[in-house]
């Protein structure tokens, strides 16, 4: 299902389908739908994907202990390894640890050899072209050229154009449509038992992975919550 189609699901759902005078506009069901669909890839599906060393930019050459990454969409790095070329994800795993630990070895342990750990901490930029990237740091610093592959979690691009279709299964995309309806319904002051009808599909595992409490219900503790 493209943009325009969730959009108008998400309409017709909340009951927001007067063509003269809608309750919210095309962009806000817009909004509504890919704060959703960032946070469905977040919490609900959790999918990872491999990024090769000539992707990720972590390249690193004698005496370079830090590099800064070239993607700008990842949510999380699940797993990283040594590997054996620049075309290549799998390899020698890295122990991943806190970059605080990494540059204490670094300082305390300043002789090259091999990485065998390696830390990942969000850049920080005001830049647009880099927010987003991450800075890796490796140990020991590095006596030769080393190449890092990368098990990530990444962002999915927005949806922009009324055609764009977004990487969802076409039930994931009506759930979404569903959650944006829910929340345009409470802007414009529906009750508790009309969202609570719009929700009524969407599973409860689902409400709880994304944070959105069944209508009714006293929303659970936060560190309660399904991950």
């Amino acid at each position: 299902m493209a943009l325009t189609g969730m959009i108008g699901q998400a309409r017709i759902d909340c009951g927001d389908t007067d063509e003269i005078d809608p309750a919210l506009t095309d962009d806000i069901y817009q909004s509504f739908i890919n704060e959703y669909y960032l946070l469905w890839h977040q919490k609900v599906e959790r999918r990872t994907s491999e990024v090769t060393p000539t992707d990720s930019g972590l390249t690193y050459t004698t005496g370079v202990s830090v590099l800064t990454t070239t993607p700008t969409d990842w949510i999380e790095i699940v797993e990283a390894y040594k590997v054996t070329g620049s075309g290549v994800v799998f390899g020698t795993p890295l122990e991943i640890m806190d970059p605080a630990s990494i540059l204490r070895m670094q300082a305390s342990d300043p002789a090259p050899g091999t990485p065998t750990r390696i830390a990942f901490t969000r850049l920080a930029s005001s830049s647009t072209a880099n927010v987003g990237k991450w800075r890796a740091f490796v140990h020991p610093i590095p006596d030769t050229t080393y190449y890092v592959g990368i098990l990530a979690r990444k962002w999915p691009v927005l949806l922009g154009s009324p055609t764009d279709t977004p990487d969802l299964t076409e039930l994931e995309a009506y759930t979404v449509a569903r959650l944006a309806a829910a929340k345009a319904a409470g802007i414009f002051g529906e009750d508790q038992e009309f969202i609570g009808n719009i929700l009524r599909d969407v599973p409860d595992q689902i409400l709880s992975q994304i944070g959105v409490p069944r209508p009714g219900l006293k929303a659970p503790p936060y560190e309660e919550r399904a991950a």
